[in-house]
């Protein structure tokens, strides 16, 4: 394998290191099950130069799975700490992203309440017998 292939490779593995890690302590404020979640991306043959972009995934069992697009040079960039503004602000949108879903989620269970309690209401003022669920 050519030095510089194999140093680039090096300068990936660290980077993707960094940026995962930094997915997980953002996920972590927002919800430790989904910071448990698995953080995908592809992989690449060793004797090839790492790719010009890689999707990075967070794929939790019970939410959206949210995907991102690094730059191989904001990898590369990442190998020794997540420094610069642009791939911050993609490390933070998986955190934003599923606070949004998460308070999207949570205002549903009220509504769901809400339509239960007016159906009752309905099935108790018509005169009928209120049915039982299964």
């Amino acid at each position: 394998m050519n030095v510089s292939v194999q140093r680039t490779h090096e300068l990936y593995d660290l980077g993707l290191a960094y940026i995962r890690a930094a997915i997980r302590a953002n996920l972590a404020e927002v919800d430790t099950e989904i910071a448990s979640a698995g953080i995908l991306h592809p992989a690449w043959a060793r004797s090839l130069p790492p790719p010009d972009a890689v999707p990075v995934s967070v794929m939790p069992a019970y939410a959206p799975v949210v995907t991102v697009e690094f730059t191989g040079r904001e990898i590369q960039d990442c190998w020794r700490g997540i420094d610069a503004a642009g791939t911050c602000a993609k490390v933070r949108s998986f955190a934003l992203e599923y606070q949004r879903l998460r308070t999207e989620v949570s205002s549903y269970p009220n509504r769901r309440d809400a339509a239960r309690a007016a159906e009752r209401k309905i099935g108790l003022t018509d005169g009928s017998a209120p049915q039982a669920r299964h």
